[in-house]
């Protein structure tokens, strides 16, 4: 099938009738922005992805119940404040939040959606959100994007935006998006939020469908320190402004769809891997002849989680004994001399002994930016790929700082 996919500027707004702004309205005290809002110039269908952690911030659970609806039209995110873990009072804070942003919004409370990031447990300013809504809405334009991708950032160090043009249904689409994530980060998902934007006229199951696989392909593919956020959200709207023939849940339109979107989760997922806390180098791992798909990811999982495995990397030294140690403390039943072990294409263990290898050439392996490791099993036919990030000093600095 032919697929011509191009980027384009201007991350959430690059579809047709999205606006966005951001702001500071006074919740991080350095001043920095910290308030963002997306706007959809006519109602759009709304699919959504939340985190599996049990303990849920409050706009999580609410935006999970205003979903069953499928509909979004305003799109209201703060950081530097999770808005999570405060109790019953935080949640009717955060539904007389909703309710009074409505108001000003004029949208049906249904139709906004709330999100927060930041630090968990401090009740949520929100009279600083509601007295700052009527300038962050007199802001919104097609330029505004930028403002709202940097709005939302926390230990970011810089903004993770991208757009693509493709043709679907007889017309072209354009699809955006715009995440922050840095650390905190661990499959299902992986402290992350990604909105995304498109004028694709596409059916609601269609739309879920897609995001659901698209998710599963990259950002529950990824790790920094396997920890698994309270907020973690993607947001996925599509409006119809395009006019291409409907996408449907299955067929050539729904494939076309399908390659951009992963395109673009993969690309902000691996934007927020690169970005995070302290991170020098990837990791991509890839086990492959596993007996099932849960073997494949246990192992992939430990691999790229294993702090030995981090350092290691960090330290571009090529110590195939740490991934051995973390494939080993899976305890998936395989035979020890099937297992094969390289980097990159270059084999370090197999038949049970390390193999004859360059160490010279494994050094160069480990200076690149993105270091290949190779798992095989002996076992099955299934395979996972995971991309991890090393374990350097400044994570630890970064993370003894960040508090409330």
């Amino acid at each position: 099938m032919s697929f011509e996919l191009r980027t384009v500027s201007g991350g959430v707004t690059a579809a047709k009738g999205f606006l966005a702004c951001g702001m500071p309205c006074g919740i991080k005290r350095t001043g920095r922005p910290d308030l963002a809002l997306i706007w959809a110039e006519r109602p759009a269908r709304a699919a959504a992805v939340f985190t599996r952690n049990r303990f849920r911030a409050h706009p999580v659970r609410l935006d999970m119940a205003r979903l069953r609806q499928g509909v979004a039209q305003a799109v209201l995110i703060n950081s530097g404040n999770a808005n999570c873990l405060t109790g019953r009072r935080g949640y009717r804070r955060t539904l007389l939040l909703s309710k009074r942003a409505a108001k000003i919004l004029k949208v049906p409370e249904y139709r906004l959606f709330l999100f927060s990031t930041g630090v968990i447990g401090i009740p949520l300013p929100a009279d600083k959100i509601e007295m700052a809504l009527p300038e962050l809405v007199e802001g919104l334009s097609r330029e505004g994007a930028g403002p709202a991708a940097q709005a939302i950032l926390t230990t970011d160090r810089v903004r993770k935006e991208i757009a693509v043009r493709f043709k679907a249904g007889g017309r072209t689409v354009t699809l955006g998006g715009m995440a922050k994530g840095s650390g905190m980060i661990q499959p299902n998902m992986a402290t992350m939020l990604a909105f995304l934007t498109t004028d694709a006229v596409i059916g609601l199951s269609a739309l879920r469908k897609a995001l659901a696989e698209s998710c599963r392909r990259s950002f529950n593919h990824i790790s920094v320190d396997g920890q698994m956020s309270t907020n973690d959200s993607v947001l996925l709207l599509a409006n119809g402004l395009a006019l291409n023939r409907a996408v449907r849940p299955a067929g050539r339109d729904f494939e076309v769809f399908q390659r951009a979107l992963d395109f673009v989760t993969a690309r902000l997922a691996e934007m927020i891997v690169s970005d995070g806390e302290g991170v020098t180098r990837l990791m991509k791992v890839c086990v492959r002849r596993a007996a099932s798909p849960d073997e494949a990811e246990r192992v992939a999982l430990s691999v790229v989680n294993s702090p030995l495995v981090k350092t290691m990397l960090s330290g571009g030294d090529p110590n195939w004994g740490r991934v051995l140690q973390a494939v080993g403390a899976t305890r998936v039943p395989f035979a020890p001399d099937k297992v094969k072990v390289s980097f990159d294409s270059h084999p370090v263990f197999a038949k049970g002994e390390r193999t004859r290898y360059s160490r010279s050439k494994l050094k160069g392996v480990f200076k690149r930016r993105i270091v290949p490791i190779l798992i095989e099993l002996g076992r099955g036919k299934y395979s996972c790929e995971k991309l991890g990030a090393d374990l350097s000093p400044l994570y630890v600095r970064v993370n003894a700082r960040y508090g409330t």
